[in-house]
């Protein structure tokens, strides 16, 4: 199982709307394993699994990247989330770059 960290930034205000749209990915096609909001230049980080890294790319590239109001992505090898408490409101959380797209290409 290969598994990748997409980093994302969002249209202002959108950040909700984007996370719910990310949650609901959840599990399909082994892709979404966590969505996490963070606090900086970026405001997700979603951890991503899949059994090959061609199957990582289609998670990133056909089902996150076609998400509307995301204008961003990175995506990552590592990454340490600060805190994975999300049992509140899941916006209030806190929390290498390899690739980064721009308005949703990469």
């Amino acid at each position: 199982m290969e598994t990748a960290y997409v980093l994302i930034r969002t249209s202002p205000g959108h950040e909700r709307d984007v996370y719910y749209r990310l949650y609901n990915l959840k599990g399909i096609n082994g892709g979404v394993a966590e969505v996490h909001p963070v606090i900086g230049e970026y405001n997700l980080v979603v951890k991503i699994m899949a059994e090959s890294f061609e199957k990582l790319g289609y998670v990133v590239v056909d089902k996150i990247n076609h998400i509307e109001d995301i204008r961003c992505t990175l995506v990552a090898g590592t990454v340490i989330t600060l805190d994975s408490d999300t049992s509140n409101d899941p916006i209030s959380v806190r929390g290498e770059e390899d690739t980064k797209t721009e308005s949703g290409s990469i």
